[in-house]
């Protein structure tokens, strides 16, 4: 054999031993191994005078590099890189192997690395000497002095996480249900090291945050071990936000109502930090309000506190009567002694009696007009609801007053609602029996109490309320159309009985709801009732009058955000919309457009306006033409917004629309990123410093005004993948190498939803990046003529894998790719399937060059409709971004809006149709995802979808090549015939094409599980149906199947199938295959088109068990089936974990079956 086939030999045996340890770095001649050392036992690492053992080694690096006199003459040539290695260790590593015998004709490698092998034993030491002399170039990154604490920590860090992958790889034994489940389902406590399932863990915690035990007190649940689970510990435990937030609430409330140095603020209840001096002054730092620490009144300047006067005088009288009592009593003493005059003895003891009533009574006195004195405070209540908010307020006081008693060590209030009489406080861990504090005496009692009967409770409190004229009717006409309105009566707290109403009750200050909430226990907060939703005012305006501002930065050469550029210029522009007369921070939304014309060559009254061109550096326009505005065409999105309470900033991209990409950001999509970032850096200052917000807001102060913790982003077509790439970069630690510094720059913002309109989503270098963990909705145009690819709607089917919170997709159908923007008013016509376009198709049509002549006979010249936009598009935007960021952003947003977006929530009057797609992996369990336990009976083709698009790919190319016309996905840049090939095949969803004939007897019938499903609330189906005809689903020779397909739906339970739930599925696109990639491959490159599912949710009554569901059709047509999922009741989290993990391993070992009966 010739030496090169003694090195090619030795390499493919050196492959199959190494498998992936093995690489070739260019040839077949130099490659590198990764030599793993074998741990029979642990290892010892000394460092210093320290000693850890750990299990697992990085591996050991040999570089191998053939030449032509091996193994014939000489051994091939080696390199040696270990960081754990000191360089003279592998200095004297590679005298070893020089001088290890060497046999010619005989391959050597494999031996070498068994001498490397052993030159690690049970115990490594990591030390250096002064004097090492380095000179062999051959020894690779070894340790030396100066970097040997980074060596130690580095073998640390690598052996803990080498243990956590082990741990997760391998079966575990849950200690609280012994469940043994993969170890990727358990959470390792830090502490101490115990290990729990996810399902124990939240019941656990949840059940002790219900218990009042947080912070330190929530503790690894084994009974011997005290250790207290880490905050980061607990928000990776807890998966209900509300929960999470309490939880934080409390800690936060129980630290400071821990420091004696903290009071709250009696206007605004927000935590004061007051000083140790004997000065009585406190100021509030959120309302400015300054006021006497011990009275809570408004500071008394050069003044005593009426409480410390109060306190001054009972003090001199208590001394007096003292005074007065010890002389009598010497006096007494000395009578009795000389035995005279007893009678005046014992009226002088009722004389002292006497005295001990009435200062008695001027004590109470005194502080009844105390509380005269206090602010001044009134509700006005609807006579309607009086009575109800009375007993609301009754029920508060009998809970706190008669059902509860202070801990005597800490004083907090404690409720008693069964069990013995044996109490332990669990806020500082006192131990007491409850019948042995002291009963309060009525006349201790709130007055509210004391006042009402038991036979009448609230009649007896108006009838004092009146009596002592704390109240006051009114009764308001308007003067236009002198309509009575609902009478009012007003209730102060000039009394007792008025004070103890008005302290408990506080209007909402959400300006949608002012609803009056009564205040539960004694801590600041109140949570309000849920409000109605009128789905039908979703499209009203909010209640505050708006304002509305530009702001301009200069244009520079930022390469923060365009870096390895330059050239290319940016600047922070655009338009900010915000509430008049607000009080506190308002939430933010940010809007971002995507990629358009930046210049106006002509808009003519009735037509559209026509854009085209860039402009340059400086953001002007040739030939004097006007610059498309295109942040302003969402301002009837931002005027809707501000009007709610928001603030709404929507940024200007022009001078990156349409420039030349930079190295990693070929669609600049990176620099939309980095300029949201900028944007909020800019108002980050804006907030601190009303002077500067005026001068870049034209004089007006919004300082103050921006609750940067509740954020909210918008991005419209490659604005959508902007608005992704900003999140990624600030929230989730993803993206290029200055990820970690908008972090750093922006440390307080939170990004709390996105929502993207029709985005791209093409990513870079490979890597595409999700919404993981705030919520994300994403509206798709079903007459795209943009993103032709849709690879969006891919975006969609990565996110049901993966997202970890609420998703919503919005299919608007008959909409297009511009018209959600008032400034982009040119779309071409590309609506195809069952769709009616949400414009008016009847508009007389125009060619460009009608109005601008220098178009004709260019590529240009098309004919358009005379129209500029849709009415009814916009209205779906409003509806879409309104039910969305109401529900998730803002400390006042209602949750209840998102049920807008859900598939069982019926649609607002007069709206046109929408898809709508639904996915919340925390709430749900996956019961089939395109493979499992599916049959169908005689009449039924079940095939999955990748090889449905393979099998009708050749038809399709077959019908392309010898058509006359090209399908309309194809209008822009129609492919070459006889050209076509099939690409994208790993974006096609993992679902499966049903087809049914015209026998309604066919049926289809999906098995969940041999276990029975219980405790769910619904079952969520994802459907879709498109047709596989080119141009009009009413095309007779190329759609026979029925444009509405009737579908049936049953349930299997237990005693059979339910009755059946009917739907009507359209098909909605009429074509199965479009361009693949459109950014990166040629036209000829044909992908199967991403399935636009929509959600069909089939609810689920009686508390029914459901182990499959059938399908059936009335008429016969095609469907695509993906995933089906389970929603668990709310309330069920332990058996929702628990079913979970034994469907993910059933679902595992379920082959897929295709078969007829």
């Amino acid at each position: 054999m010739t030496n090169l086939e003694k090195q090619i030999d030795e390499i493919l045996a050196l492959r199959s031993i190494f498998d992936t340890k093995f690489r070739l770095l260019d040839d077949n001649n130099h490659y590198e191994i990764l030599i793993d050392f074998d741990q029979i036992e642990p290892f010892i690492i000394r460092y210093n005078d320290e000693r850890t053992v750990i299990n697992h080694l990085p591996a050991f690096t040999l570089i191998i590099h053939y030449h032509d006199k091996y193994p014939s003459d000489y051994p091939p040539s080696f390199m040696l890189s270990c960081f754990y290695f000191s360089k003279l260790s592998l200095q004297n590593l590679c005298q070893k192997l020089d001088n290890y015998p060497f046999i010619k004709d005989e391959v050597c490698v494999y031996d070498w690395i068994e001498v490397i092998k052993h030159e690690i034993t049970n115990e490594l030491i990591l030390q250096t000497k002064d004097d090492e002399q380095i000179n062999d170039p051959r020894a690779l990154n070894g340790y030396s002095n100066e970097n040997i604490d980074q060596t130690y920590q580095s073998l640390i860090n690598y052996n803990n996480e080498q243990h956590e992958k082990q741990f997760q790889n391998q079966l575990q034994t849950c200690l609280i249900c012994t469940d043994i489940i993969p170890g990727m389902d358990f959470i390792r406590l830090h502490r101490c090291g115990h290990f729990y399932c996810r399902s124990c863990l939240n019941n656990y915690v949840r059940i002790t945050l219900n218990n009042g035990k947080f912070g330190e007190k929530l503790h690894c649940p084994q009974s011997q071990c005290q250790k207290a689970l880490l905050p980061n510990e607990i928000k990776q435990i807890i998966q209900d936000a509300q929960l999470y937030q309490r939880y934080e609430r409390l800690t936060l409330q129980h630290a400071l109502e821990s420091m004696n140095n903290v009071i709250w603020c009696p206007r605004c209840q927000s935590a004061v930090l007051i000083g140790s001096g004997d000065d009585n002054l406190a100021v509030c730092d959120q309302c400015h309000y300054t006021f006497c620490k011990k009275c809570k009144e408004k500071y008394h300047f050069q003044a005593m506190c009426p409480e410390d006067h109060l306190a001054e005088q009972l003090r001199l009288q208590q001394r007096k009567i003292r005074e007065r009592i010890a002389k009598q009593q010497i006096e007494e003493r000395e009578r009795t002694q000389n035995g005279k005059d007893q009678k005046r003895i014992a009226k002088k003891r009722e004389k002292a009696y006497a005295e001990s009533l009435r200062i008695d009574k001027e004590k109470k006195d005194l502080a009844e007009k105390n509380l005269v004195k206090q602010q001044y405070r009134e509700i006005a209540i609807d006579l309607s609801e009086e009575d109800a908010l009375l007993e609301e307020i009754l029920t508060a006081e009998r809970m706190e007053v008669l059902n509860t008693q202070p801990c005597p060590n800490c004083h907090v209030k404690i409720e008693k609602n069964g069990g013995c009489l044996h109490m332990h406080c669990s806020r500082c861990g006192y131990s007491f029996i409850w019948s042995a504090l002291e009963r309060r005496q009525p006349l201790q009692m709130t007055s509210l109490l004391y006042h009402s009967s038991d036979v009448m409770p609230i009649q007896s409190i108006k009838t004092e309320l009146y009596k002592k004229s704390d109240t006051e009717k009114v009764s308001e006409q308007s003067k236009e159309d002198e309509i009575e309105q609902d009478s009012t009566v007003l209730i102060n707290n000039r009394s007792f009985i008025g004070s103890a109403i008005v302290k408990r009750v506080k209007q909402c200050p959400n300006i949608s709801c002012n609803k009056l909430n009564v205040k539960m226990g004694e801590d600041n907060w109140i949570k309000r009732e849920k409000m109605g939703i009128d789905i039908n005012k979703i499209f009203d305006k909010g209640p505050f009058s708006i304002g509305e501002v530009s702001y301009e930065y200069p244009i520079v050469n930022d390469t923060e955000i365009t870096p390895f550029s330059t050239n290319l210029t940016t600047q922070i522009r655009g338009q900010l919309y915000f509430p008049n007369n607000t009080q506190g921070s308002l939430p933010i939304l940010i809007f971002l457009p995507g990629k358009h014309a930046d210049c106006r060559l002509l808009a003519l009254p009735g037509y559209p306006g026509l854009d085209a061109g860039a402009t340059d550096i400086f953001g002007h326009c040739q030939d004097n033409l006007a610059r498309v505005a295109s942040h302003l065409g969402y301002a009837y999105l931002s005027e809707y917004f501000a009007s709610h309470g928001y603030i709404v900033i929507s940024i200007d991209v022009a001078l990156i629309n349409n420039r030349w990409p930079i190295p990693g950001d070929l669609t600049l999509n990176f620099v939309r990123a980095r300029i949201v970032l900028r944007t909020l850096q800019k108002m980050i200052e804006l907030n601190n410093n009303a002077e500067m917000s005026k001068q870049i807001l034209n004089g007006i102060d919004l300082s103050g005004k921006f609750d940067f913790t509740q954020v909210g982003l918008m991005g419209h077509s490659r604005g959508g993948e902007g608005v992704r790439n900003a999140y990624n970069m600030l929230m989730e630690n993803k993206g290029p190498s200055d990820t970690l510094k908008w972090r750093e720059r922006l440390p307080d913002v939170m990004i709390k939803a996105i929502m993207e309109i029709v985005p791209m989503y093409y990513g870079e270098n490979g890597t595409k990046f999700g919404v993981g963990n705030v919520p994300w909705a994403m509206m798709v145009s079903g007459c795209e003529d943009d993103e032709i690819d849709y690879a969006h709607v891919y975006l969609a089917y990565r996110q049901l894998q993966s997202a970890k919170r609420p998703n919503h997709v919005i299919h608007v159908y008959g909409a297009n790719h511009e018209y959600f923007n008032t400034e982009w008013q040119v779309g071409i016509p590309a609506c195809f399937g069952d769709q009616d376009p949400l414009w008016d198709v009847n508009a007389p049509t125009f060619k460009v060059s009608d109005i601008f002549p220098p178009a004709a006979g260019t590529p240009l010249d098309y004919t358009l409709l005379k129209i500029n936009g849709s009415e009814s598009q916009r209205k779906t935007a409003i509806f879409a971004l309104g039910a969305f960021f109401r529900a998730y952003v803002g400390v006042n947003a209602d949750p209840d809006f998102a049920k807008l977006l859900n598939p069982s929530t019926p649609l607002p009057d007069n709206m046109t149709e929408l898809g709508r797609q639904y996915f919340d992996n925390t709430q749900s369990i996956q019961l089939f995802n395109g493979t499992g336990n599916i049959t169908g009976s005689s009449g039924v083709e079940i095939i999955p979808l990748r090889m449905y698009a393979e099998s009708m790919f050749s038809s399709f190319a077959t019908s392309y090549d010898n058509s006359l016309i090209s399908p309309p996905q194809f209008f822009s840049d129609p492919p070459k015939k006889g050209n076509l090939s099939l690409g994208c095949l790993e974006q096609i969803e993992n679902g499966v094409h049903i087809n049914f004939d015209n026998n309604k007897q066919a049926e289809v019938i999906i098995s969940f599980n041999k276990m029975e499903i219980k405790k769910i609330s619904a079952i969520d189906i994802q459907l879709a149906r498109r047709s596989s005809c080119w141009f009009t689903s009413t095309h007779s020779s190329t759609c026979e199947e029925p444009r509405e397909m009737k579908l049936n739906i049953q349930l299997q339970t237990n005693t059979g199938f339910s009755s059946n739930t009917t739907i009507f599925l359209k098909s909605r696109h009429n074509l199965q295959f479009t361009r693949c990639e459109a950014m990166s491959f040629p036209s000829e490159k044909i992908g199967f088109l991403p399935v636009m599912f929509e959600t069909v949710r089939i609810p689920v009554t009686n508390d029914q068990y459901i182990n499959g569901l059938k399908l059936s059709s009335q008429n016969g047509g095609s469907l695509v089936l993906d995933n089906i999922a389970a929603i668990i009741q709310q309330s069920s989290n332990a058996s929702f974990l628990s079913i979970s993990i034994y469907l993910l391993f059933s679902l595992f070992f379920i082959s897929v079956i295709f078969h007829a009966y």
